[in-house]
């Protein structure tokens, strides 16, 4: 299944912003209907998309963003500097950073300061390093997340 096959199954829009890493291609988009915000991912090991974050939510976010401790603020602002970031509207900002064959994302205001994020797997044929395999392992994530997407044994019973 190639990436107009997926847009037009989930009736996505048009790209937001497109960033691409090694061999994959990362692009966002609003969903019609909903206007709920998804990434589609390709790469040789395949194409999917997601949903991050429903237009509901992030509209919560962004009117309880007063109440918020802005305490915190700066540690994200730390962490995701240097981290490519794609705009998906006047307060809202991805930031991305690859970690083997995982995609770490931030969700953040305008300003930097962040709101959440996602883990989503890297349909990548590169092979991690020894130093993102062990930070990958110090931090919990096992295994290959997309791995089960092109599985030749998905749907059989042993």
């Amino acid at each position: 299944m190639n990436e107009d096959d997926v847009v037009d199954r989930e009736r996505l829009g048009p790209p937001l912003g497109t960033i691409e890493f090694w061999d994959c291609r990362v692009a966002f988009r609003r969903q019609a209907g909903t206007n709920d915000v998804w990434h589609v991912l390709t790469g040789p090991l395949g194409t999917f998309a997601t949903r991050l974050i429903e237009d509901e939510a992030l509209r919560q976010v962004q009117m309880r963003r007063t109440e918020r401790d802005a305490s915190r603020d700066r540690s994200s602002r730390r962490r995701t500097r240097g981290w490519p970031q794609v705009r998906i509207d006047t307060d809202f900002v991805i930031a991305l950073q690859p970690r083997g064959t995982w995609l770490e994302m931030a969700f953040l205001f305008a300003d930097g300061a962040g709101f959440g994020g996602s883990f989503s797997g890297l349909p990548t044929m590169r092979k991690p390093r020894l130093s993102e395999r062990v930070a990958l392992w110090l931090s919990g994530a096992r295994g290959n997340p997309v791995q089960v997407f092109h599985h030749e044994d998905i749907g059989r019973r042993g």
